[in-house]
């Protein structure tokens, strides 16, 4: 993947203006700091890091994985609201979606 891609792939992920890359490959995130409540800048990945440079199917099972824990398949974590519920909801929704479509794209 080249920069070009990786940049589109972010501005996709997170929003225009939302991510940067530093001169020495660290790439940091604005928004929701993970296990936290504060919204800021936070170091994401390096350029060139598995995190960074996995394949699109890769990249599917991660977020998965994370929107089942967050949705609490593998803690059975209640959510506390109904706005807890219905984010952990789309997060899974989403991740499924895109598992499908990454594991079709392999498959063909």
């Amino acid at each position: 993947m080249n920069m070009k891609q990786f940049r589109e792939q972010m501005r996709v992920k997170f929003g225009k203006g939302k991510y940067r890359i530093t001169s020495d490959g660290e790439v940091h995130v604005h928004g929701l700091m993970p296990n936290s409540n504060v919204i800021g800048w936070y170091l994401y990945a390096y350029v060139g890091t598995p995190r960074t440079s996995a394949t699109p199917l890769e990249r599917a099972r991660d977020t998965f994985d994370k929107a089942a824990q967050a949705y609490g398949f593998e803690t059975r974590k209640v959510p506390q609201d109904a706005d807890e519920l219905r984010r952990a909801t789309r997060l899974y929704e989403a991740a499924k979606v895109r598992l499908i479509r990454a594991i079709e794209e392999h498959v063909s």
